[in-house]
């Protein structure tokens, strides 16, 4: 405070937050539901992070519009899309530490199996990981991990029921729900050979029979 009342200002740019400071509001943050933040799978927790920066939720919702004339436009339906979560984490540690942390975060990445994420707030069910993005920085150490997790909600779809009818040409179709393809194992070389050779001999057989009158 100067002579005429008025704050005194400062002569130079405001210095950078510390990394420190940061990762300890990150450690409280993670602190304040430690049994509850992270990724879940059957109640199991499936990572184990040093802490939780911050989680992002995005949800959005799709209006169709349709013209008119004289240019006008009108909306009739509004459909709700899938929800996104951006899942800012850390980990330091020792290096077997943090290689074996990013070959479990891999794994879960590449993995089709569904999991939660769960919060104090709030628990979003049935997600998978979409995009991993890692970034190590001197100011903050380069034994620091620093992770985003892209997550998005999976919907699965519904059985169809049905029931038994007189005639089976009538009954409702059922669904078995989505199959998943299965690998064809290519044929070897010699069942090539083989199916050549019969296809051959039925051909030269049509050839050399005497049609009978």
């Amino acid at each position: 405070m100067n002579d005429t009342g008025a704050p005194t200002l400062l002569s130079g740019p405001a210095p950078a937050p510390r990394p420190v400071a940061a990762a300890a509001d990150a450690a409280v943050l993670q602190q304040a539901g430690k049994s509850e933040w992270g990724i879940y799978f059957k109640n199991s927790k499936l990572l184990e992070p040093d802490s939780i920066f911050a989680l992002d939720y995005v949800r959005e919702w799709a209006v169709a519009d349709f013209q008119l004339e004289l240019g006008a436009f009108s909306s009739y339906d509004k459909v709700q899309r899938p929800f996104d979560i951006r899942l800012r984490i850390t980990k330091g540690g020792s290096e077997q530490d943090r290689q074996s942390f990013l070959s479990d975060l891999e794994l879960i990445a590449d993995d089709l199996t569904l999991f939660d994420v769960v919060t104090p707030v709030k628990t979003y069910l049935s997600v998978t990981v979409t995009r991993l993005a890692m970034a190590q920085q001197a100011s903050s150490g380069v034994g620091l991990l620093a992770i985003d997790l892209g997550i998005r909600q999976v919907r699965v779809t519904a059985g169809v029921a049905f029931v038994n009818v007189q005639n089976p040409g009538s009954a409702d179709p059922v669904n078995s729900g989505t199959v998943q393809p299965q690998p064809v194992a290519a044929p070897t070389a010699a069942q090539i050979a083989a199916d050549v050779a019969a296809r051959r001999a039925e051909i030269d057989a049509d050839m050399f029979s005497t049609p009978a009158f």
